[in-house]
């Protein structure tokens, strides 16, 4: 009845090496709807092998397109890139942690989201300062404390760039629910 997406971080078994450093969104009927293997260990205090499935984009709630990085391929703009050019107009990038790298995790996620003209929803597991972020086309329009706000508001923003571009609209991301819901 909550049509709730989930997005999961999994360590993956892989019988050649390292593990995988893998990520899947589930859908609100319990359908895998993305599966991604993280593409850029941070070699050497990693111990991953490095992703083979590309960089996949799924459609997402309501219409919207969702692409899913792991931590450091975040930093590399290639990803972004790629995940616009398949037509994902909000990345998620979860991670570990952005402790050490605080101030690159904002620069790298605002430069995503701007060159690329998408959203991007970036989740760290663990850090003691308010860092979660949903920056729209690089801007940072909401803190920790106005996430339930933010993440239902996303239609009400892209309605009111549409009609200010004057442009045919893409289709509508969000709508009453997002892809993203916190309790």
């Amino acid at each position: 009845e909550q049509r709730i997406w989930g997005c999961f971080s999994l360590m993956e078994l892989n019988h050649g090496g390292y593990p995988y450093n893998s990520g899947i969104i589930i859908d609100d009927r319990g359908e895998l709807r993305l599966y991604y293997r993280k593409l850029h260990p941070g070699v050497p205090v990693e111990p991953w092998e490095p992703g083979d499935l590309g960089i996949p984009v799924c459609d997402g709630p309501n219409g919207c397109k969702l692409g899913l990085i792991i931590c450091h391929d975040g930093m590399f703009a290639e990803m972004a890139r790629e995940c616009a050019y398949q037509g994902a107009e909000i990345m998620i990038r979860t991670a570990g942690y952005t402790a050490p790298i605080r101030h690159a995790w904002h620069v790298t996620n605002q430069s995503n989201a701007f060159c690329n003209l998408m959203y991007t929803a970036s989740m760290p597991r663990r850090l003691r300062t308010p860092a979660r972020q949903v920056l729209r086309f690089g801007e940072a329009f909401a803190s920790t404390a106005a996430e339930r706000r933010l993440l239902s508001s996303f239609n009400t923003g892209l309605r009111e760039q549409r009609s200010a571009a004057k442009t045919k609209p893409k289709p509508k991301i969000g709508g009453r629910r997002c892809c993203l819901r916190y309790r």
